[in-house]
């Protein structure tokens, strides 16, 4: 029993009546988390999936030497005997893998949580969580890319891009709009750089190449010099540095797993997304009065070849 005196005050009542804070209803404020959609952003293409394939492999063949590729011979005379050319093939493969996220909640819990977020609110996030591992996984693909352009240990400069564009200038064959995904670090040392570049000393241009780095919806940055710039942090790092990637569109692509071929008892409540792999359950086990929600997404993420489209890792330092 707490003794309570006059005048009473809200700090001599709060312990045994009061709330340490009031919350506001139903707002419920989510922390900052990057959204960029690579799918949506048509950053990566959607290839055929494994299902009733025989295969967790889809490949994509290739086929060179063959058209554009190669020149008729001058021959010595109207009558000499031509030769027989060959050419070459190879091949890019995608292998699905299985990726998986749960959570839980106790019955209590249930009973008597006074805010949103419900078992049923944190599987209808997992989608999201779905694209973020579209998305990781084209970052790790991407450092498979043979060829690199920047400096290893040195910030991202506009000598370096220059470099990258020139590298796509001077890829034969290739036409069509060139992309980047990099790390925002890397975007931040590109503008500094950009800053004391003398094409850029007049107000106008300064005040856009600035611009361009600022967050525009699904992660894109802008365009600079012709390449769309796109930003995330999951851009891998390795060996002090920053691996930030610039390709072809259709250079990655993924393929999913048809979950919608899963037979799933009812009682789990089976919502299965067969054109993204995705296939959600629940389960309550008596035992400990828990709910469960499980995530299974079946997909994976591959690149072509650099002679169909071409790919460059793009490295800076990471500091």
């Amino acid at each position: 029993m707490t003794t309570i005196s006059s005048p009473v005050t809200q700090a001599q009542t709060v312990g045994d009546w009061g709330y340490s804070a009031a919350f506001l209803q139903p707002i419920l404020l989510q922390e900052l988390a990057e959204r960029t959609n690579v799918l949506d952003a048509g950053l990566i293409v959607t290839l055929d999936g494994v299902s009733g394939s025989g295969s967790n492999t889809v490949r994509r063949r290739q086929v060179g030497g063959l058209g554009y590729a190669t020149r008729m011979d001058s021959m010595a005379t109207e009558t000499s005997p031509g030769t027989a050319s060959g050419f070459t093939s190879t091949y890019s493969d995608v292998t699905i893998g299985r990726y998986h996220l749960a959570y839980e909640e106790s019955a209590q819990r249930a009973i008597v949580a006074a805010d949103p977020v419900t078992l049923d609110f944190i599987a209808g996030q997992m989608v999201n969580s779905w694209v973020a591992t579209l998305r990781y996984l084209m970052c790790t693909s991407a450092t498979g890319i043979s060829t690199a352009k920047g400096t290893s240990g040195q910030a991202l400069d506009t000598d370096d891009w220059f470099g990258l564009i020139a590298a796509f200038n001077e890829t034969a064959g290739f036409e069509g709009q060139a992309i980047a995904m990099l790390h925002p670090e890397q975007v931040t040392d590109l503008q500094t750089s950009l800053r004391s570049y003398t094409g850029f000393q007049f107000p106008e241009q300064v005040q856009a190449q600035q611009a361009w780095g600022s967050a525009l919806g699904m992660g894109m940055g802008g365009q600079l010099l012709g390449i769309n710039v796109y930003k995330s942090v999951d851009v891998q790092a390795s060996g002090g540095n920053h691996v930030g990637f610039a390709f072809a569109p259709g250079a990655f692509g993924w393929a999913p797993g048809d979950t919608a071929r899963v037979n799933v008892p009812l009682g789990a409540d089976p919502v299965a997304i067969g054109q993204y792999g995705l296939l959600l359950t629940k389960s309550f086990n008596g035992s400990t009065s828990v709910n469960r929600v499980d995530g299974n997404a079946f997909l994976g993420v591959g690149r072509v070849n650099a002679a169909v489209l071409p790919q460059f890792r793009v490295l800076s330092v990471n500091d």
